[in-house]
């Protein structure tokens, strides 16, 4: 039995990941500005205070195997105004940094430090390949949060803490997320092609993501970026395609990119642009994935 910290315990990924983590019989703390609405059961909920000191006090004497932070502000936010863009920064900066001052501090810091971040951070493209040997091609906003983001992080080897960069693909799950938003068209046989078809949606079902989560944290030889990530991305049309598929209907209504950007403006580019991730170091550490084809996951998160 190992006792884990979470730190934004209360999203989608979160709780699936508390749930998985309490079914094996490991101990959870969850760090959140709102910790009223866990209804976890066998979880000590701890406020996330904003300020340093009562941070420090409320953990103290609570020492912990390992912290997972998906702490951070939903890049699903609506229209990305420069408040906006400031917040979804600022919210996964100062928590990371507030983790790692207080890793700093600790006469019993925790062994290792899962600390979130995407598959954003390779920036966006239609012919390249990412591995996490790979550098940005591109640093668009998304790649300089992630970036900044896995920087604040890795300030934590400092203290003797294994680090590890979940980079996260879009998590398909049927309780919340991407997937209930790209479904509801095809079930009201309005679905469709969005943009150009040809991005690349890098996916990953979320029984597979919390999965690997906790595999990174009971696998000391891994560190550094690891692609939360299916092994076989697709490109949006043919998601469209298999969603269809799985539902018994059809594509019938295109949605233009104009139209997207007219309603979203740059934050459509988290459904106009994106990027083929693959992941490699996972795979060669052994992780093996239970869904790997999007039939399998859509097949699983779509029957009744």
């Amino acid at each position: 039995m190992s006792r884990y910290l979470i730190i934004g315990g209360t999203g989608l990924v979160g709780k699936a990941l508390i749930a998985h983590l309490t079914g094996r019989g490991d101990k959870i703390a969850i760090g959140t500005r709102s910790p009223f609405r866990s209804s976890l059961q066998d979880t000590r909920v701890l406020r996330l205070p904003l300020d340093k000191g009562e941070w420090e006090k409320a953990i103290l004497d609570a020492p912990f195997d390992g912290v997972i932070n998906l702490a951070g502000q939903s890049i699903f936010s609506g229209r990305w105004t420069k408040e906006t863009k400031n917040a979804i920064l600022q919210s996964r900066l100062s928590t990371t940094n507030l983790l790692v001052d207080w890793m700093k501090s600790a006469s019993a810091p925790p062994k290792v430090l899962v600390n979130a971040s995407a598959v954003g951070f390779y920036g966006p493209s239609e012919s390249e390949i990412f591995t996490e040997e790979s550098s940005p091609l591109y640093k668009d906003f998304l790649a300089v949060v992630s970036g900044a983001w896995e920087e604040a992080a890795m300030r934590a080897r400092e203290s003797g803490v294994r680090v590890v960069m979940a980079r996260l693909g879009i998590v398909l799950s049927r309780d919340g997320g991407a997937l209930p938003r790209l479904v509801l068209p095809y079930r009201m046989r309005a679905g469709g092609t969005i943009g150009s078809g040809k991005q690349w949606v890098s996916w990953v079902h979320i029984q597979d993501a919390v999965r690997l989560i906790t595999f990174a944290l009971d696998h000391q030889e891994l560190s550094g970026p690891v692609n939360v990530t299916a092994p076989l991305p697709l490109t949006m049309r043919d998601l469209g395609k298999a969603v269809a598929a799985q539902l018994g209907t059809h594509s019938s209504f295109p949605v233009p990119s104009f139209a997207i950007r007219a309603v979203l403006g740059e934050a459509g580019d988290l459904i106009l642009k994106g990027q083929k991730v693959v992941p490699a170091k996972a795979t060669s550490a052994g992780f093996e994935f239970d869904y790997c084809t999007i039939q399998d996951a859509l097949s699983d998160l779509l029957s009744n």
